[in-house]
């Protein structure tokens, strides 16, 4: 049994031929789904950044933070993500971490096809996104939890 396609979808051939409008309709009206190939069923979805950030509103930076009394330091990690930061303060290390999960996200996703095809680094993939769309530390502190771990 083939597949089940979301209601609202348009053919990509109409989309060709009417892309300013399709644009418009994105970016001011709300997503759409587009078929490339009706034999195939590939299909792919299209959002503004508004709703792509809600979409992923419920995803938030656990931040672990470790005071180092040895180098007196604050130490910031993320469970199973491959960055550490440290700072003189913990906003410090928090405030280095996220900057760092900026910059990892656009490698990330400038490599999107090996990342996100690693078993590891796909789960990150909302994280990721998330950073990319607000790309900016102040805001993402919003959207960040603070566990302290004891040394």
């Amino acid at each position: 049994m083939a597949k089940k396609m979301p209601a609202a979808i348009e053919n990509s051939s109409d989309v060709r031929k009417d892309w300013s409008r399709f644009i418009d309709d994105v970016i001011y009206r709300s997503p759409k789904f587009v078929q490339r190939n009706q034999k195939t069923n590939e299909t792919f979805l299209t959002m503004n950044l508004p709703i792509a950030r809600q979409l992923l509103e419920k995803y938030r930076f656990e931040i672990h933070v470790e005071h180092d009394t040895n180098a007196n330091e604050y130490i910031a990690t993320i469970k199973d993500i491959w960055i550490v930061e440290s700072g003189k303060t913990e906003q410090e290390a928090v405030k280095n971490y996220l900057q760092s999960f900026i910059d990892w996200s656009k490698y990330y996703f400038n490599e999107f096809d090996l990342n996100y095809n690693a078993p590891n680094l796909r789960p990150q993939l909302p994280l990721v996104m998330k950073a990319l769309i607000i790309n900016d530390v102040s805001e993402l502190l919003n959207d960040t939890d603070v566990q302290h771990t004891q040394s």
